[in-house]
């Protein structure tokens, strides 16, 4: 019998978003189906910030990101959206 072993690589995943006058760095979540969703977990920084410390931050959020999370039902995106926005101020 030949067994074989495989190693599941999960990725992490972070969203920055650079905007004029501020940057947004915002975590995101694996779910079972696949797919990513929003954390609603974001950072605003200011757009002077030194490289050194947007890359702490990114690699921060990007240590957030969960896996397996259950599927949310198709209205309960909404909430995801909502709560971007909110923290995002967009």
């Amino acid at each position: 019998m030949i067994e074989e072993q495989t190693q599941v690589i999960e990725k992490r995943f972070a969203v920055v978003t650079c905007y004029p006058d501020k940057i947004n760095i915002e975590t995101y979540h694996k779910v079972k189906a696949g797919y990513n969703i929003s954390a609603a977990n974001v950072t605003i920084l200011g757009v002077a910030l030194p490289n050194d410390e947007l890359g702490r931050i990114t690699k921060h959020h990007l240590s957030l990101t969960q896996y397996g999370i259950d599927d949310p039902k198709p209205t309960d995106f909404s909430t995801y959206s909502e709560g971007l926005f909110e923290i995002a101020r967009i």
